[in-house]
């Protein structure tokens, strides 16, 4: 949810936020602060109508590292229950000021926005106000190498690995593919390529496997080129290159 306002003087910022699926839910704001002297303001969330008292709803601002005028990602203290529909949540000032310019309702209760995109969190133009944030997970090679013996004839079976971590809302997939590093295809390893798929909420490991052709020449180690390329669903791509 993109804001870029600021609070200052009695200012309070209000936004109109439409929950449509009701459980426990996080809020993450991006903020700056004009000092470092102890700043912290108030917030309340309240269900179509007036908002909610502020004394409860008190949170620091600054925790010690920020520096003034810089950006952090903070949670508020408390986590909200919600149910479906409109919701008004208010966010007042309670010292010098602050400005903000993300917010993130999420029911992912262990996701960390700072986590994205380095340290800036869900990019303002994809994120939908209406939705709270999910964590859809990160595609990466298990291991940045793999080993193979090939053998004096026939072929050998590499096995590559591909897993899902950080998150498993969604469904996801990416595309891999082998090329030549010093190995050449068709007479060191058979080429390899097509797409692999994660349904909705699972973060089960997966494979592909290149085949490894054996023959008796004397050489040297030998390697394959794996990528990842191409993720879908909102996935992010992690450990993309191997061999």
């Amino acid at each position: 949810m993109p804001d870029n306002g600021s609070a200052t003087g009695t200012s309070r910022l209000d936004y109109a936020v439409d929950i449509r699926t009701p459980g426990l839910y996080r809020i993450w704001l991006r903020v700056s602060q004009p000092n470092t002297a102890g700043n912290s303001l108030r917030y309340a969330v309240s269900t179509c109508g007036s908002v909610s008292r502020y004394d409860n709803f008190l949170t620091t601002i600054d925790d010690g590292t920020q520096l003034a005028n810089s950006w952090r990602w903070m949670s508020v203290n408390d986590l909200r229950s919600l149910r479906s529909g409109l919701h008004r949540f208010s966010i007042q000032r309670n010292e010098d000021g602050f400005a903000v310019d993300r917010i993130v309702f999420t029911t992912d209760l262990g996701y960390d926005p700072s986590s994205e995109n380095a340290g800036q969190g869900p990019d303002s133009t994809s994120v939908d106000p209406n939705q709270p944030s999910v964590a859809v997970g990160s595609l990466s090679f298990s291991s940045a190498t793999y080993t193979q013996a090939e053998g004096n004839s026939g072929s050998a079976t590499a096995t590559i690995t591909v897993t899902r971590t950080g998150g498993s809302s969604g469904a996801v997939g990416v595309s891999y593919a082998t090329s030549n590093g010093m190995a050449t295809s068709g007479s060191d390893y058979t080429a390899a390529s097509g797409t692999l798929s994660w349904a909705d909420g699972e973060t089960a490991s997966k494979t592909f496997t290149v085949a490894v052709l054996g023959d008796t020449a004397v050489e040297g180690d030998e390697t394959v080129n794996l990528a990842l390329s191409s993720a879908t669903g909102g996935a992010t791509l992690g450990t993309s290159a191997a061999t």
